[in-house]
């Protein structure tokens, strides 16, 4: 069988993503190659089944880990790949190199049954990338599971890890709890999401190479509307209220990367913003071992924009929402987080701020 080396690449590294990551049965630490598609499954929470444009017959196996390995390895010495099944192994070769792999048995992998693709909603073109947009909210802590997805329901795609929370307007009639172990694994690619079906037990996602699936929770995810009705009442009432905002978003971008270059070690990343005449001033805590200051022009209006004002942030949080919209309202009172809101309001998110 022969096989362009980049294009198969290409699936494996997806396919990869949902393989179990501890040895509980062997063959989930394998992708699972039969017919014209790849199986994998993680035993629990996750797995995918790629369609590919290969027929690998009545199937084989090869150990996920090593296979990723080997092809990015391989990669500018050959553009093909030789695979070669039989008698529990399955010979890979590439220009001068050969390698044996063991395969198991296909029957013992438990394939999924997943819906049609035809059967599934078709979603637009851009709703993959609004999934993106708002996953980086989604909590990393495995004791809240009800944090740890994104909600999708009614006009917005939400996600809330405690200390910040995002909302991104959508327009896709579906209702469903997304895991984020299959937003997180399945990386940039979540911007290829074409279609989309909900069983009783499962999330499916289906692009272009095939179908990603996810268990499916019930969780009671937090009212997080409310919250963006309820601060954002209090914001506008505010009389210290100001607006920064950037005709060069990026420039702010990379001035608070250079400067959190020196907060490693800190897990809140914590920085301290200035508000000046000609801009904003990103710093360091002072009294740290190391520190650096930056100056950035920037447009800062409103009633209380006042040359010295001082508030502390987690910086990493705030680049990631600067870099999904690079416009923040703050408030003088330490118990209001920072809004950060598009023009046409389709994201919105709120971070929460540190207290000195």
């Amino acid at each position: 069988m022969k096989i362009p080396l980049a294009e198969f690449r290409a699936f494996v590294g997806l396919a990869a993503a949902f393989v179990a990551k501890r040895d509980i049965v062997p063959i989930l630490r394998h992708l699972v190659f039969r017919g014209n598609q790849i199986f994998t499954y993680d035993g629990g929470t996750s797995g995918a089944a790629l369609t590919t444009p290969w027929d690998f017959g009545q199937g084989f196996t090869l150990l996920a880990e090593r296979l990723t390995r080997l092809l990015t390895a391989m990669e500018g010495s050959t553009e093909m790949l030789h695979l070669t099944p039989g008698n529990g192994q399955v010979r890979a070769t590439g220009g001068a190199f050969r390698a044996d792999f063991a395969s198991l048995k296909v029957e013992e992998f438990p394939f999924p049954t997943l819906p049609g693709k035809k059967t599934a909603t078709a979603v637009s073109e851009d709703w993959g990338r609004l999934l993106g947009a708002a996953a980086f909210s989604v909590s990393q802590d495995e004791t809240k599971p009800a944090l740890r997805g994104l909600q999708v329901a009614g006009k917005w795609i939400r996600s809330s890890d405690n200390y910040r929370i995002t909302r991104v307007r959508q327009s896709e009639p579906l209702e469903m709890f997304l895991p984020d172990i299959v937003a997180s694994r399945l990386g940039s690619a979540i911007t290829q999401v074409q279609r989309v079906a909900v069983t009783d037990h499962l999330v499916v996602l289906y692009l272009p190479e095939g179908a990603v699936f996810g268990q499916r929770l019930a969780v009671a995810f937090p009212n997080v509307d409310e919250l963006f009705v309820r601060y954002g009442k209090a914001l506008q009432a505010d009389k210290t209220l100001v607006e920064i905002r950037a005709e060069d978003p990026q420039a702010l971008a990379t001035a608070l990367r250079r400067v959190l270059l020196f907060t490693e070690g800190d897990l809140l990343s914590r920085l301290r913003v200035t508000l000046a005449t000609d801009g904003v001033q990103i710093a360091t805590p002072e009294g740290g071992q190391e520190q650096a200051v930056e100056v950035v022009p920037v447009l800062v209006r409103g009633a209380g924009a006042k040359s010295g004002r001082t508030f502390d942030i987690n910086g990493k949080m705030f680049l990631e929402a600067w870099e999904r919209c690079s416009r923040v309202f703050v408030a003088e009172a330490y118990d209001l987080p920072l809004y950060f809101q598009a023009t046409d309001r389709s994201f919105e998110h709120l971070l929460m701020r540190l207290v000195r």
